[in-house]
């Protein structure tokens, strides 16, 4: 009993979800955060200050601070939200993470999570469903003593019970009984019941996410430190395996893997299709319609742990390359002794007494050269290269002529992996070998040639010859139109055949997150071409990958209904009907700001086409009168917004002549 007062007095005193509750500004926090994240589950931290200094000039007086010495004279609300944001994620009630860009992330924490779902606990049923839970309870009973029982006999035993019992129940309806039935009193309790426990299963998830974040920010403070590499490795694999091996972590890679089986969720989506239909027509008010959407949150909240599973092995990564870095540095340095030694002993007239001993080591280096101690001639160049002169027309002319070899995903079939083990980018080269200068001299000190005519190629499933490609053309064409009068690009790889040509109604937004809160929701209908603008490297700034919207048109299977276009940039994991890149972008002044919700846009990947069906008197009168949009930025991005130029010219900085 005093293990148990010790361990509550303890949770009380360090608990987050306790500390908030605890807090003044807790009403605040909460109608803040819950409008906030409505419909995602992460915010980008620009648009989460933006949200929050919106919020403090219109309710600025319900914010009830902890310390109030915290309150600063003079302070705006725009730092004021920057400060509480930040004491927010300090203290555990949102959690924060840097993406593959590079851009912090905020979500809500496992802990505000379990609070508010604590909080909708305590709201008084209708009525107790006592029936149902004492059902359930003695299910899970019978459940526990079957499978925690080793006894073989004991097992069969259980196990011709009920075979006994079902082999009863199919007489008895053979037989004409009448089918026994659930009545509204015992459905609606029940179906509260597993709405309640997905969302525990919700907050399961964040707090796994929770633990690997945690993993990951030691990390970062021990390398601030100064930690040594080998104490910090020791950490990482102590830490990652502690938590996968961990009650916690068993269950959720057990879940996990249960949950991606493609059975499992033909059948989750059937029952749960049954169940509403059931709902609907004994007229039930299914007023909570979590379970209906619970798989899309749980992928999404699984996906969200596995990417921080990645971000940590991409961090584990980088500190054992740098571990081997600096094990060539003490190499270099021995080398660099050796020298120093030779150079001191030629100044000699005699041989000296001493002589040194060295372990024999292999130094091999990409272009060997004998030690010398006469100095080096330096290479002049009679013939610089000028610098190269690219188009988007000269992507769109190779990747016409070059024909699509490799079979990798998310396009094609094999992982990287086979595509390492049929022998990589020399054995891609190999192939094309007829299509290049193999004069060229490389790194290696020997020419193109030299280097591959020791490769071997054999036409294969994942890397194909020239003669039978995967498809004659090559992944990605450009587009131009009177909505990207300077191109656009596509990646004609991820596109199913379906989508080449389509023709739909403009759905117009100007942040990502806005896009994705209405997928989320439903309210993009087919046929329907989002236009996503003020994305692009003056607009974001900085042009953020639209990987979110991408990943949830696919994940709904809306690729074959709906298109995306945007003036924000794609990478090479990018599937569906999107067309990026789109130069002159909104924030520049391009035709793309002239969109309206209701306009025609149609896409002709291979007539190379990108139509916005309005008259050229109409998108220059349009552009009269539209108000370009400047989203919130620091100081320096500011800077960049007004130098860089559209994507078409590689989003490069130009400055302007009146400057130089």
């Amino acid at each position: 009993m005093d293990m148990q007062v010790e361990e509550i007095t303890q949770i009380l005193r360090e608990s987050p979800s306790v500390r908030l509750i605890k807090s003044r500004s807790v009403d605040f926090f909460l109608s803040f955060v819950i409008e906030a994240f409505e419909g995602q589950s992460a915010i980008m931290q620009e648009r989460l200050h933006m949200l929050l200094e919106n919020r403090l000039d219109e309710q600025e007086n319900a914010l009830v601070e902890d310390n109030l010495e915290m309150t600063r004279l003079g302070e705006s609300n725009e730092q004021k939200a920057k400060r509480l944001i930040k004491d927010w994620t300090d203290k555990g009630f949102l959690t924060n993470y840097q993406n593959e860009e590079g851009e912090v992330i905020y979500e809500i924490s496992s802990h505000t999570s379990k609070l508010m779902d604590w909080v909708v606990s305590l709201k008084k049923e209708d009525y107790i469903g006592t029936e149902s839970k004492f059902k359930t309870l003695f299910a899970q009973l019978k459940e526990l003593v079957e499978y925690s029982n080793e006894d073989r006999e004991k097992r069969l035993e259980l196990l011709r019970a009920k075979k006994m019992e079902i082999e009863h129940q199919i007489q008895r309806l053979e037989m004409g009984e009448e089918v026994e039935v659930y009545e509204d009193y015992q459905i609606e309790p029940r179906y509260n019941s597993l709405n309640k426990l997905a969302k525990e299963l919700l907050s399961d998830f964040k707090e796994v996410d929770d633990n690997f974040k945690g993993i990951i920010k030691e990390i970062y403070e021990r390398q601030t430190d100064n930690a040594e590499k080998k104490v910090l490795l020791n950490y990482i694999f102590d830490a990652y395996g502690e938590l996968k091996q961990s009650q916690q972590g068993k269950s959720f890679y057990a879940f996990w893997e249960f949950l991606l089986s493609a059975d499992l969720q033909k059948e989750w989506d059937e029952l749960t299709g049954v169940l509403y239909e059931t709902l609907e027509n004994r007229g039930i008010d299914a007023h909570d319609m979590f379970l209906r959407e619970m798989k899309k949150h749980l992928f999404d909240a699984g996906e969200k742990v596995a990417k921080t599973n990645d971000r940590m092995s991409e961090k584990l990564s980088r500190i054992i390359r740098q571990n081997g870095q600096m094990n060539a540095e003490v190499t270099k340095q021995v080398i660099n002794d050796i020298k120093k030694l030779l150079i001191e002993a030629t100044k000699q007239k005699e041989k000296p007494e001493a002589s040194l001993e060295y372990e024999t080591i292999d130094i091999n280096l990409p272009v060997e050269r004998p030690l010398t101690l006469a100095p080096i001639k330096e290479t002049v160049y009679k013939d610089k290269p000028d610098m190269a002169e690219l188009s988007l027309d000269d992507f769109d002319r190779i990747s016409r002529e070059i024909p699509y070899l490799c079979n990798l995903k998310p396009s094609g079939e094999y992982p990287m992996e086979a595509f390492h083990e049929a022998g990589g980018v020399q054995t891609v080269l190999k192939a094309l070998e007829t299509k290049l200068d193999l004069d060229q001299l490389t790194v290696t000190g020997k020419t193109l040639g030299a280097n591959l005519k020791e490769v071997s190629f054999a036409d294969g499933p994942v890397i194909h010859s020239l003669d039978h490609p995967k498809k004659p053309e090559g992944g990605i064409a450009i587009l131009y139109g009177n909505l990207a009068p300077k191109g656009a690009v596509v990646k004609k790889a991820g596109v199913k055949p379906s989508m080449y040509q389509f023709t739909g109604t403009a759905r117009v937004f100007n942040y990502m997150e806005d896009a994705c809160r209405a997928i989320q929701a439903g309210e993009i209908p087919a046929g329907t071409v989002i236009v996503l603008r003020y994305e692009g490297p003056k607009g974001g700034p900085g042009m953020r990958e639209q990987h979110m919207v991408t990943s949830l048109l696919v994940g709904r299977g809306m690729d074959e209904s709906c298109a995306l276009i945007t003036d924000g940039r794609f990478s090479g994991s990018t599937r569906g009907p999107a067309i990026g890149h789109i130069s002159p972008e909104a924030a520049a002044g391009g035709p793309i700001a002239t969109v309206q919700d209701g306009d025609t846009i149609t896409i002709d990947i291979p007539g190379r086409k990108l139509t916005l069906h309005l008259s050229a008197e109409e998108i220059q009168k349009r552009l009269a009168q539209v108000q370009l949009l400047r989203k919130p930025a620091t100081p320096a991005l500011q800077k960049y917004a007004a130098l860089v130029t559209s994507a078409d010219r590689g989003a490069i900085l130009e400055i302007p002549e009146c400057l130089k």
